[in-house]
C-alpha cells in the first residue's frame, strides 16, 4: 500500500512474512498538520479476506510528508472472539471524538457492524459497540469512507 502526495511517492507499507497485506482504510485529520490512516492489516501467512486481521494505524505528517511506518494494532481481532476484523471507516463525532466502524466477521460468513471511538486522536478506542443487532448472513464489508452522518444526527 502506497501513499502518493504532491504526485511523490512518500511512504509505503510493505507486506512481510507476517503481515501478507495491508488494505482498505480511511484517513482522518488529526492535529493541524497530521492525518491518521486506519486500515486492515492482515497477519499470517496468507492475504486473503477471510483470513486473520486486525485494524492498524499510522499517521501521516502534512509538514514533512513522511508517516511513521511503524503500525500501531488499535483493535485485535482476538479481543472480539474473531479471527478478522476490516473494512474501516473513520468520522468525526459531534464530541470531537474519532468514530471508527468497521466490520467483525463471525464464523460461517456472518458479519456485524462495530463502532469504536477514540478521544486522544486515535492512539487508543474505546466502547466498542455493535452499530446494527442484525448479525447478517452471507459476504459483506463496509466501503471505505462511506459512513455519513444524517442530518438528524
Amino acid at each position: 500500500m502506497a501513499f502518493i502526495t504532491k504526485k511523490e511517492l512518500t511512504g509505503h507499507l510493505a507486506p512481510s512474512s507476517d503481515n501478507q497485506r495491508n488494505s482498505e482504510g480511511d484517513f482522518i485529520s488529526i492535529d493541524n498538520d497530521k492525518v491518521l490512516f486506519a486500515y486492515s492489516r492482515f497477519s499470517g501467512q496468507n492475504h486473503h479476506d477471510h483470513d486473520p486481521s486486525n485494524i492498524a494505524t499510522v499517521v501521516y505528517d502534512l509538514n514533512s510528508y513522511t508517516f511513521d511506518s511503524n503500525a500501531e494494532i488499535v483493535k485485535k481481532a482476538s479481543d472480539f472472539g474473531v479471527q478478522n476484523l476490516m473494512s474501516v471507516s473513520l468520522l468525526r463525532m459531534l464530541n470531537g471524538d474519532i468514530g471508527m466502524f468497521y466490520i467483525k466477521k463471525l464464523p460461517n460468513l456472518k458479519s456485524q457492524i462495530m463502532l469504536s471511538r477514540s478521544n486522544d486522536n486515535g492512539k487508543t478506542f474505546y466502547e466498542d459497540h455493535v452499530c446494527c443487532p442484525v448479525v447478517f448472513d452471507g459476504y459483506y464489508i463496509l466501503n471505505n469512507n462511506r459512513v455519513i452522518r444524517l442530518s438528524n444526527n
